[in-house]
Formats: structure tokens, sequence, C-alpha cells
């Protein structure tokens, strides 16, 4: 698993708030888990961030780019719109910010939510594709 993605959802827990000022998603905390990355899992609700093919880091200016798809999977669509607005909210033209071993440059939204229907359990599938150009950080 690539470090950065982890990284990435660890800020989103942290600065993903909802209209009431609390934190809309929980990662890395194996109870009551709404975030998580990789592969979406049969009947479980939440948010998914999977890496997505990517350029190769520029070798002379250390820049990298990086692709991550959000996907929502929620038996409520506004649940499910209303993690994708947080996500775009927060990582559209977003300049400059640090997660624990990478300086984000730039991040941006490259499209509005894709609503992908339903799955065969009858949850809601929306996507949304972020790409993300970082540095990482030299201690």
């Amino acid at each position: 698993m690539n470090p950065f993605i982890y990284e990435i959802c660890e800020y989103l827990e942290t600065y993903g708030l909802n209209d009431n000022g609390g934190s809309r998603f929980v990662f890395d905390n194996a109870s009551n888990n709404n975030l998580y990355i990789g592969e979406l899992v049969r009947g479980v609700d939440g948010v998914y961030a999977k890496s997505v093919p990517s350029a190769e880091p520029d070798p002379y200016t250390a820049m990298q780019e990086m692709n991550i798809d959000f996907w929502s999977r929620r038996k409520n669509s506004l649940e499910a719109y209303e993690d994708m607005r947080i996500i775009y909210e927060l990582f559209h033209r977003h300049l400059e910010f640090d997660t624990s071993n990478y300086k984000v440059r730039f991040s941006r939204v490259l499209s509005q939510p894709i609503d992908l229907d339903r799955d065969g359990e009858g949850g809601k599938l929306l996507r949304i594709s972020v790409k993300f150009t970082m540095t990482y950080l030299i201690s």
C-alpha cells in the first residue's frame, strides 16, 4: 500500500468535517470505521479510497502526482452525496497542506461526483477522482 493514500485518509478524518463541526469520517478504528483503503466490501457502508494509475515522479524536481478515487457506498443516497460534497470541498483547488511525510502543493478534483447507480444490495455508489501534486518531506 502506498503510504500517501494512508496519510490522505488521516487528513480526511481530521479535516473532513460535517455541518455540525464534527468529523464525518472515522479511519483506523476497527470498531466503527467508515473510511477504508482499497476495494469496496460487499454490504459495508462507507467511503473507500483507491489509488489509480498516475504519472511517474519527475526525476529532476522530485514532484509526484497521484490520483485517488474516492468511492461512497451508502444505503441512503443523501449520505453518499454528503460524503462526496465534503471530499469535493476539502480537496478541490486546495493549495499547500502537509501530511505526516508529504507536502501537497496542489490538489484538485477531476470531475463532479459520478453517480454509478446502486449495487446488488441496494447501496448507492458515487465516485470522485482527485489529483494530488506533492513532494516528499525530507527530515
